[in-house]
């Protein structure tokens, strides 16, 4: 993933990575969400809350969600977007990718 410094001063990977102690970083990271309508695949993946062991994000749910139906994506500049009321939709329905298709 590439890393920006945006024109406040912060820099995208900082907000994107979660420190071991997730529960500090929920501010941060929900102000970041809230100002969103479209995320990447990394960012979808931690909005959904899909990590490895090790606290890095897991786009490979995310893909399955694709793949399954469940979740569309949009693809612009060789990159996949999410548009987040729609994962939002998804969360508040309590889909699971094994059961709901999106139409």
């Amino acid at each position: 993933m590439s890393h920006h410094a945006y024109k406040d001063g912060k820099d995208s990977k900082a907000l994107l990575s979660f420190p071991v102690d997730r529960e500090s970083s929920n501010n941060r990271d929900s102000m970041f969400f809230d100002n969103s309508e479209w995320l990447t695949t990394e960012e979808t993946a931690i909005y959904l809350r899909k990590f490895f062991s090790d606290g890095s994000p897991n786009t490979n749910p995310i893909h399955k969600m694709v793949s399954r139906g469940l979740i569309r994506r949009r693809k612009f500049g060789g990159r996949l977007y999410f548009r987040k009321r729609e994962l939002d939709f998804l969360i508040e329905s309590g889909a699971t990718y094994t059961t709901t298709k999106v139409k």
